[in-house]
């Protein structure tokens, strides 16, 4: 987006949006790692926090960033297939079975499942990362591992919710 103005506790951004053409958006300081500006410069916003022992260096923090944005092109689609399932036969033995309680425990498996695929580590798929050297990197693995993590819970937690209510209608379909 176009910045607009900079002060001491934040930025106020201008960003494109399709449906109303522009917005409007302010950015606290503290949630800003650097500004770019249309002739290249950029600004370091960030500052490592000397009081705690975890806080990264500016150049980590700009690793950790990388990876939080590559991540963000994972895509786990075994997973997904498997909340799918999970939400669909999960439904469908237990409202077929238990009849009106059986719907509302129907809610467990997705919930469940999508608790477990936090579990297991994320497997960086290379076509996401965009250069190489950054897997060498700690924080940049943090960053991806982050962002990975969640949107392979969140994906298992939606497709089992559909699968849920695919389950919901053939259990119907099957009782009339």
């Amino acid at each position: 987006g176009k910045i607009t103005d900079t002060s001491f506790f934040g930025v106020k951004i201008i960003v494109p949006s399709k449906k109303k053409g522009s917005k409007e958006l302010i950015i606290e300081g503290e949630r800003i790692y650097s500004l770019k500006f249309p002739n290249g410069y950029e600004k370091i916003i960030y500052r490592n926090d000397t009081s705690s022992t975890s806080g990264f260096t500016v150049e980590e923090t700009r690793l950790f960033i990388y990876g939080e944005r590559d991540a963000k092109k994972y895509r786990s689609q075994l997973v997904t297939a498997g909340g799918l399932v999970v939400g669909l036969a999960g439904a469908y033995a237990l409202s077929s079975s238990l009849g009106s309680l059986g719907y509302k425990l129907s809610l467990v498996p997705p919930f469940a499942y999508a608790g477990i695929m936090l579990i297991p580590r994320v497997r960086i798929k290379h076509s996401t990362v965009s250069k190489m050297e950054y897997l060498k990197n700690d924080t940049y693995l943090l960053g991806y591992e982050d962002v990975a993590r969640k949107k392979k819970a969140w994906n298992a937690f939606k497709a089992g919710i559909s699968g849920m209510a695919l389950g919901w209608i053939i259990t119907s379909l099957a009782n009339q």
